[in-house]
């Protein structure tokens, strides 16, 4: 569809200042990573409700236009951005998503998908949630969580169970469709599965999966539907494919960084210790 379908609505997309100025698109970001959980690919393209800001000073928004917490510290509502869409193009609406991550959640029979610890009180007693709205969402607690907002925002380990596409995963819940088992949605279920399932996982981020080939390679393509643009409106991301290679030993990973065989990675020859020998082939 027209880039103007596949963004949320006008006065709920995100919009990011360049460090640079206005980029280019297309190219490949060729990147390596040592384990199938690609957990240092995670923390650059997952999107949480809440995130730091780029000085690391404080809070923004993310998939939240807004958030507030009662003085007593006892509800919190996140306000999601309306118009927001998988990357299969399918909208995505928290009290549909949201509703479902916490249907699996607080299900007994599935052991994947758990209540996260801050939806918790001092004593164990769980939060209680509840949508008002298709795009609003509140927890209730006994005693106070002034920050729980927050806490998605320190890494994709605590967003990412959280982000459950009801449309995708229900065709493998049985209490959705006959002749499903626990089995079968624990197969597709699991925390990180977005960036190792080959069945269409769908995600929130810049980039998704489009090729997985376990132990050797994962790529990653641009979100057609991604509800992000730059100052001049310009959809983002800029680049087209991010093609992440598995190297498990560390020495084959550094020769190969050290060739300029990666443009740039996150993690995984962050040893000060083999410092001088990257840059004495930086220049190569």
């Amino acid at each position: 569809p027209p880039v103007e379908e596949r963004l949320p609505v006008e006065e709920d997309i995100m919009v990011i200042a360049p460090v640079d100025g206005i980029g280019e698109y297309g190219g490949t970001w060729h990147n390596v990573t040592w384990w199938q959980g690609m957990g240092n690919i995670e923390m650059i393209v997952y999107d949480p409700p809440v995130r730091w800001n780029s000085s690391y000073t404080g809070y923004e928004p993310g998939l939240l236009t807004s958030w507030e917490v009662s003085d007593d510290g006892l509800q919190l509502t996140w306000n999601f951005r309306q118009g927001i869409k998988w990357s299969d193009g399918v909208d995505f609406i928290p009290a549909v998503d949201m509703a479902y991550w916490w249907e699996l959640a607080t299900n007994e029979d599935f052991a994947v998908v758990n209540p996260p610890w801050w939806g918790r009180d001092s004593d164990g007693t769980l939060m209680e949630v509840s949508f008002p709205d298709d795009y609003t969402m509140v927890f209730n607690w006994t005693e106070p969580h002034y920050i729980s907002t927050f806490i998605p925002a320190q890494g994709f380990w605590e967003w990412n169970p959280m982000e459950r596409p009801k449309h995708f995963l229900s065709q493998y819940d049985p209490n959705y469709t006959d002749g499903m088992t626990y089995e079968d949605l624990e197969a597709v279920a699991r925390n990180d599965d977005w960036l190792t399932n080959t069945a269409g996982y769908p995600c929130l981020h810049a980039w998704c999966p489009s090729e997985v080939v376990p132990g050797e390679r994962t790529v990653l393509t641009r979100n057609p539907y991604y509800w992000k643009v730059d100052t001049e409106g310009n959809q983002l991301p800029y680049i087209d494919v991010i093609d992440v290679q598995f190297i498990g030993d560390k020495e084959p990973r550094l020769l190969e960084v050290a060739q300029g065989k990666f443009e740039a990675k996150f993690r995984g020859t962050d040893d000060p210790n083999d410092i001088p020998f990257l840059l004495e082939h930086a220049d190569d």
